[in-house]
């Protein structure tokens, strides 16, 4: 089981909340992402992390992302940082 960070946001682009989850893979963090998009109408997007390489981000109506080229070193998400520093 790995840690996988999942950041919510809402239609707005505002960061919500935060959570830790442990899953058995990449993909399974995916299911459980577009689990919780559909579960929890208010949130909009997700982006979740393995450390700090972003594994995938999702919009409600599964659409995916990457914010930056792949490869491209990605930080945590500024709102959540300091929880780690």
């Amino acid at each position: 089981m790995t840690d996988f960070r999942f950041f919510f946001f809402d239609a707005l682009r505002t960061a919500k909340e935060s959570a830790l989850k442990e899953q058995a893979s990449e993909n399974d963090a995916i299911a459980e992402a577009e689990r919780c998009l559909v579960e929890r109408c208010e949130l909009a997007a997700v982006e979740i992390w393995r450390g700090s390489r972003l594994v995938q981000a999702l919009k409600r109506g599964g659409e995916r992302w990457i914010a930056r080229p792949l490869g491209a070193r990605l930080d945590l998400h500024p709102l959540f940082a300091a929880e780690f520093a």
